[in-house]
């Protein structure tokens, strides 16, 4: 006895025993077949997205790559990576002159650092992010969030510019170890304006996590841009103005956007850490 089904590729009508679709010639599976290829590409599906649950999907892009990643994301949205760029070492350039009042300026000039430069420092490496990631932004934004978690900016830098301080003035070796924890410690901005639920000193720690492994890479990384900046030193720094400074700030969005995804990829740490209020969690974490 005979059942009749239809042709997968024509849609005629087919007997069970045939071999061939009489209308379009395309081979017929046998129901065994039919049910061991169904199964074969169900068993494949399951182990690809366990394999990308898992991090083995994920490729890690090249130093290279993301440079080139942040050159054209600085290009796509260069009058905004310029005008905040410029509107930040103009607002640091003002603050700066409080320096010259004897005495009172130093502290004015500390003050001006701690709570309007240092969280506009963040606000501006939230709008490179997006500017890397190629998302919408403007020059506005880096002054209308100027007071989402005002004290939270303000607290996680003056945290990562105090632990910096203390580990460069450790005699002898001070500097070398000032270095490496400074790279330790650089997606600290980053993390603060991208992950508005995670603590001041919990965003110290992930980036230390982040970073793990990764020192050497970043190094090599700061030190590619060596070239750019004798260059921009030879043209009073207007090429860095006006290109160079953009371009290394872009890139060093992308190195945290890519660290970001290395260590969530590995399960060094899980991504509901950068989006959940982490006060409850405790990290054994050594600065």
């Amino acid at each position: 006895m005979s059942t009749s089904n239809f042709c997968s590729k024509c849609g005629s009508q087919i007997t069970g025993e045939d071999k061939f679709c009489a209308s379009c010639g395309t081979t017929i599976e046998s129901s065994d077949e039919q049910i061991l290829s169904e199964q074969s590409q169900q068993t494949g599906q399951q182990s690809q997205a366990s394999d990308n649950q898992a991090g083995y999907g994920f490729r890690p892009k090249t130093r290279q790559e993301i440079k080139a990643l942040g050159k054209e994301g600085m290009k796509n949205q260069y009058g905004v990576a310029l005008a905040t760029l410029v509107l930040l070492m103009g607002i640091g350039f003002v603050t700066g002159l409080f320096s010259i009042i004897p005495f009172l300026g130093w502290f004015g000039g500390v003050g001006a650092a701690f709570f309007l430069i240092y969280p506009l420092v963040v606000n501006l490496d939230g709008v490179y992010t997006k500017i890397f990631r190629r998302e919408p932004t403007n020059v506005a934004e880096m002054f209308n969030n100027l007071t989402v978690n005002y004290l939270r900016k303000v607290g996680g830098m003056a945290w990562m510019i105090l632990f910096m301080f203390l580990w460069f003035i450790i005699p002898v070796a001070g500097f070398v170890i000032g270095i490496i924890k400074s790279i330790s410690y650089s997606m600290t901005p980053y993390i603060l304006a991208n992950c508005p639920n995670v603590e001041a000193k919990d965003a110290l720690k992930l980036s230390m996590r982040m970073t793990q492994g990764y020192k050497g890479e970043l190094f090599v990384f700061y030190l590619s841009y060596i070239g750019w900046m004798l260059l921009s030193a030879l043209t009073i720094h207007i090429l860095g103005l006006f290109y160079v400074f953009p371009y290394i700030y872009s890139s060093m969005a992308g190195y945290y956007v890519e660290l970001k995804d290395r260590a969530i990829a590995s399960g060094t740490i899980s991504e509901q850490e950068f989006t959940t209020d982490k006060r409850e969690t405790q990290w054994n974490t050594v600065y």
